[in-house]
């Protein structure tokens, strides 16, 4: 991902932080920065972590968009399974079905749902556009599907 500007682009070692790090580090960072635009990339599992500071983004009027790739499983744990052990334990990193977008709207965020691609960049446009903290929900397809970075570190592309 070409970064053109310093200070604009954090991340944790992996980009897999199991949720410290993108919900209350976007909320922190729209706090400091209110004119600027602060977008979150985190995993459900991530999100189920620390999301609930959105809270705290509505609380003090702050307008971070938090993209949640919404897999309904810990997958990356899936993915250091299978490469520990040469399978997956399916129980261990299902997630249950939770709608981010409805959790969103409890805490008084905005919330969309992403369920098909060609809906992903006119929602993303209206996520931007908003003038409050916005959680979009992306349901991803395959569910087994591993991330970028861990294709080119193991060389798989499925943990099915």
């Amino acid at each position: 991902m070409p970064i053109y500007e310093g200070e604009s682009y954090i991340t944790s070692t992996s980009y897999v932080s199991m949720g410290g790090l993108a919900v209350p580090g976007a909320v922190a960072a729209s706090i400091i920065y209110p004119d600027r635009d602060v977008v979150a990339l985190v995993g459900d599992g991530g999100f189920l972590m620390s999301g609930l500071e959105v809270s705290t983004a509505v609380q003090y009027g702050a307008k971070p968009r938090i993209i949640v790739f919404n897999d309904s499983a810990y997958r990356v744990l899936g993915v250091y399974e299978r490469v520990r052990f040469g399978g997956i334990t399916e129980t261990l990193v299902k997630l249950p079905n939770i709608d981010f977008a409805l959790l969103a709207q409890s805490l008084g965020a905005e919330g969309i749902t992403i369920t098909r691609r060609e809906d992903l960049k006119p929602l993303l446009a209206d996520a931007l556009n908003s003038d409050k903290a916005v959680v979009v929900d992306v349901h991803i397809d395959p569910p087994n599907a591993v991330p970028i970075p861990y294709q080119r570190l193991y060389g798989f592309k499925s943990i099915g």
